[in-house]
């Protein structure tokens, strides 16, 4: 199993992490540092932080077990965080995160459903006798909910666990999975407490280069136990 070293977190801007004001009082175990008023994060601790939630991905991966991807900061992140999904074929979110996803799932499937629906009845030309208008608005409405759900289209129920980036920016994915009892993976720059949490990684989460690195190693951890 692959992990990063310390050289590749400290080469793609990982141990940058918030201002010392603005880091949480329950992550300063893992300030190596200050410079500048700046938290610089010790990334031996990110390291063994990683191992730790890669042992953990690997074990659920290897039982069959579904991981969800969450990552919406940014388009250029979220295709990163996209491509690693697809590669490892576990669903995602990464165009925005959607209140009641997992708390009122059984409302969205409804609607993961009726967009599946649609796509069937197009591509068996079951829409051929209806006006351009309609038809129209069929695609339309395919185009969104695909935006929309496309991440977990083939999601049939709740996530085992999550991998979330930024856990400040997705604080209402935490929350949701807070509440179901579903154990998050998250990554956060400092700035966030770990307690909603059952796998912190302290990293750089404003670093696309950190942010692919670990998406790589997650990715190959999740295909190497599904051999």
């Amino acid at each position: 199993m692959k992990t990063p070293t310390v050289e590749e977190l400290f080469e793609a801007g990982g141990h940058l992490g918030h201002r010392k004001d603005k880091t949480d009082a329950s992550l300063h175990p893992y300030i190596f540092r200050i410079q500048n008023r700046i938290s610089i994060i010790n990334l031996d601790k990110t390291v063994a932080s990683i191992v730790e939630a890669l042992e953990y991905i690997s074990d659920l991966s290897s039982k069959g077990k579904t991981i969800l991807y969450v990552g919406t900061k940014n388009p250029e992140v979220a295709e990163i965080i996209k491509k690693g999904a697809v590669r490892a074929k576990s669903p995602y979110v990464v165009e925005r995160w959607i209140g009641g996803l997992l708390t009122n799932f059984k409302n969205v499937k409804i609607k993961i459903d009726e967009i599946i629906k649609l796509e069937t009845g197009r591509e068996k030309k079951e829409f051929e006798g209806y006006t351009k208008k309609e038809r129209m608005n069929i695609d339309k409405k395919i185009e969104t909910g695909n935006k929309v759900f496309g991440g977990i289209k083939e999601m049939v129920g709740l996530p085992d666990a999550m991998i979330i980036f930024d856990t400040n920016k997705e604080i209402i994915a935490v929350k949701e999975a807070a509440t179901l009892g579903i154990p998050v993976v998250g990554i956060n720059d400092m700035k966030f407490e770990k307690k909603l949490i059952h796998k912190f990684i302290p990293v750089n989460d404003e670093s696309k280069k950190t942010i692919k690195l670990l998406t790589e190693v997650f990715v190959e951890a999740i295909k190497d136990s599904k051999k």
